[in-house]
């Protein structure tokens, strides 16, 4: 209760903890495993199997979804699938020459975003964590054309997952309009054949 110039003013609010991190939503969701899903209950290896459909749990989505921390997920996966396009496999054999592979690639990448886009992906920090923040998330995503010549991964999965992450901002899209429901049902099945296309999977 406020009072202004003789006049009463009453503020209610309602408490919405969406700037939790995964950790307080897996208990909050009485989720076990850091590897499942607190939304739909899936783990890794069931994502890519578009017949495995799993309810979403709505009490789970007063969480939120963090646009930052998913455009971030999303530039560190894309950049993994990048390093490991050379062997055109996910899991690697650290027995063989697998690991050495990867690491030039993955400097090849580093420098080209450097000299290119001026950024510095997967670098690390002193004293805590990376350079993948942010800004280099966001940038990483206004050049869909650029990043998939560095890459080497397919413009359209890039895309796509930059029109999500437009979608996840627009508060006045509903989550059951037929934009969504469409790009659900057309793309999803695309995007996971340019992942086998690929040789890798974000599951493995």
């Amino acid at each position: 209760m406020i009072t202004i110039q003789d006049k009463t003013y009453y503020v209610t609010y309602i408490m919405i903890p969406t700037m939790v991190d995964g950790k307080v939503c897996n208990a909050a969701t009485k989720t076990t495993s850091i590897l499942r899903c607190y939304i739909c209950g899936l783990t890794s290896k069931h994502f890519n199997d578009l017949k495995t459909k799993q309810e979403v749990n709505p009490k789970a989505l007063k969480f939120g979804l963090s646009i930052l921390h998913a455009r971030i997920r999303i530039l560190e996966s894309l950049l993994h699938v990048a390093y490991r396009l050379p062997l055109k496999k996910g899991r690697i054999n650290k027995k063989k020459d697998d690991v050495s592979i990867i690491n030039q690639r993955k400097a090849e990448i580093q420098k080209d975003f450097r000299v290119k886009m001026g950024l510095l992906v997967d670098m690390p920090r002193t004293g805590f964590g990376n350079t993948n923040d942010g800004n280099s998330s966001r940038r990483f995503f206004e050049n869909p054309e650029l990043v998939a010549e560095i890459t080497g991964i397919d413009i359209k999965l890039i895309f796509r997952f930059k029109e999500i992450m437009e979608m996840m901002l627009c508060v006045e899209l509903p989550a059951k309009s037929d934009t969504v429901q469409n790009f659900d049902d057309e793309e999803t099945k695309d995007d996971t054949e340019l992942m086998s296309d690929e040789g890798n999977s974000f599951s493995d």
